[in-house]
């Protein structure tokens, strides 16, 4: 998912057992990687609040909360590192 985003404008079927917790935080990393992508400014606590407009509890604890941080800053480096456009 880091090396090659898949920016595709159909639809991406991502579940675990709730379908909140876990699916809600790839869910946040994906919708920042692809705002950073378009060049656009991300904001990680307005992203899960609009996911959550959508779907109860999505992002269910603070570690999960932590991690979309933590993947994003990861990725943001990565792709600096590698000279990728829009990082």
């Amino acid at each position: 998912m880091i090396s090659t985003p898949q920016m595709t404008a159909g639809p991406c079927v991502i579940h675990c057992s709730a379908g909140v917790g876990r699916t809600g935080t790839l869910v946040a990393i994906e919708t920042a990687i692809a705002r950073l992508w378009k060049g656009q400014n991300i904001n990680m606590k307005d992203i899960v609040l609009q996911m959550r407009t959508q779907r109860a509890f999505m992002v269910q604890t603070e570690l999960q909360y932590i991690f979309t941080h933590l993947a994003v800053m990861y990725y943001i480096s990565v792709s600096r590192r590698e000279g990728r456009a829009n990082s």
